[in-house]
């Protein structure tokens, strides 16, 4: 019986040494299998690192085109742990790849929400895909949320460049161009003057996250 013990004693050490194996070889699924043994034998919650590699052959199975496969092991991935980040970016990208936008922003903006410091890397193919469905609204309601929960700018420049599209931009110069000749009619200076507060409000408020972003060591300061 002492022998079994200290079979029994190590045995997950051993489940541990060949978790490091198979994931050093890139082994995913005898890590998994292994994980889940090391779990079952230990009670110890392993989730996390399991979610971790089903990721991982989800990225595997994605990258060769097996969207089928890619889209379970994600599946599992939720199972293991609900709140795996990349479980959702993955998702949503698998879902860009489908033609499935909506589907797409749904995942990453869960991602976002989850952890928000993954929001840089989420922020284009996210935006992207809002621009696809034709839901600016949608994008504009989703980044006001995320400024308050995002200290970086990511959120308000992105925000600063929906509010004023590129039309408005546009429109600013030609009103302004016609200002500056004295050939503006009055309806035409009504919506100078809205477009002229609305750039001037936008700037400021990227100017003040800009500041914040320097004062917190976010952004690194400009000098002249």
């Amino acid at each position: 019986f002492g022998d079994l013990a200290r079979i029994d004693q190590r045995a997950p050490q051993a489940l541990r040494h060949l978790i490091g194996i198979y994931q050093a070889e890139r082994d995913w699924e005898k890590a998994i299998e292994n994980a889940s043994r090391y779990e079952a034998a230990t009670g110890e919650p392993m989730g996390k690192l399991i979610a971790q590699f089903e990721c991982e052959l989800a990225d595997r199975l994605r990258a060769a085109g097996d969207a089928a496969g890619a889209r379970a092991a994600v599946a599992r991935a939720y199972a293991a742990d609900s709140n795996s980040v990349r479980a959702c970016m993955l998702e949503g990208r698998i879902e860009i790849d489908a033609g499935n936008d909506a589907a797409a922003i749904r995942a990453f903006e869960r991602a976002a929400r989850h952890d928000p410091d993954f929001l840089p890397e989420l922020l284009a193919p996210l935006l992207a895909a809002y621009e696809r469905v034709g839901d600016v609204p949608g994008a504009r309601n989703f980044l006001s949320q995320m400024t308050e929960h995002y200290k970086g700018v990511a959120p308000v420049l992105a925000l600063t460049r929906l509010q004023l599209p590129a039309e408005s931009g546009r429109r600013l110069t030609l009103l302004s161009a016609a200002h500056a000749e004295g050939t503006l009619s009055p309806d035409e200076q009504q919506e100078l003057m809205g477009l002229a507060g609305l750039y001037q409000r936008l700037w400021l408020r990227q100017a003040e996250a800009l500041a914040e972003a320097v004062r917190r060591g976010l952004q690194p300061e400009m000098h002249s």
